[in-house]
């Protein structure tokens, strides 16, 4: 996973279940905050697709593997993957891991 030059960046994808979208979308507002004030977070912006208001998208970008380790660990994130278990497909989010295609 750590392999590429470029910084941490991966795509992490929830899709809520019926229902649970504004729920879902309140909780990843709440991360967001968190999340920005890490060090090491260089960014991390939540979308929403606009053809399906129940599938969200989070674009995380961290300064390097050991930031990205420390995001794991806060507390912040393991109460939102406690939380996240009944709204979305599958009980937690698909990560899409992403390298620069740049020189």
């Amino acid at each position: 996973m750590f392999d590429s030059p470029s910084p941490p960046t991966l795509i992490a994808k929830l899709s809520a279940l019926p229902g649970k979208d504004d729920e879902l979308a309140t909780l990843l507002a709440e991360l967001a905050r968190e999340v920005r004030a890490e060090p090491g977070n260089v960014a991390f912006t939540v979308h929403r697709l606009r053809d399906d208001r129940n599938v969200f998208l989070v674009y995380e970008i961290y300064e390097d593997e050991h930031a990205f380790r420390a995001h794991m660990s806060t507390a912040h994130g393991r109460i939102f993957n406690e939380r996240i278990k009944t709204l979305v497909e599958g009980g937690g989010s698909q990560l899409t891991w992403l390298t620069s295609n740049e020189t």
